[in-house]
């Protein structure tokens, strides 16, 4: 949950949805392992490589940067990720995203 009452993000509330260990916007994970520094000065998370499970199956890797400032979480220039996907069930990820009674066309899935 969320630390002083405040509301929860998007995120937030799909790891409590899903009972994922992390999520990235509404796409949840069941596992994550990353190499990483921290600059203080910068206030910036380096993510040399990282590696993700997601709930619904397929891998993510990649690599990113974040810039960790308070006030920041949701702000889009605050992450910078080049990623790759293996195996993952688009059709789950993309129902997340598309409104309720919209069919998603095949040849996207």
């Amino acid at each position: 949950g969320s630390t002083y009452n405040d509301p929860l993000t998007v995120a937030q509330k799909t790891v409590e949805e899903t009972g994922g260990v992390a999520a990235y916007d509404k796409v949840p994970f069941k596992s994550a392992s990353s190499v990483f520094t921290f600059d203080t000065k910068s206030q910036k998370l380096n993510l040399h490589h990282f590696n993700a499970e997601t709930v619904g199956g397929g891998q993510i890797s990649g690599s990113g940067r974040v810039w960790c400032e308070p006030g920041r979480e949701e702000d889009p220039d605050s992450m910078e990720f080049k990623f790759k996907g293996k195996d993952l069930p688009a059709d789950q990820i993309l129902s997340k995203y598309v409104p309720n009674g919209i069919q998603v066309p095949s040849a996207l899935v």
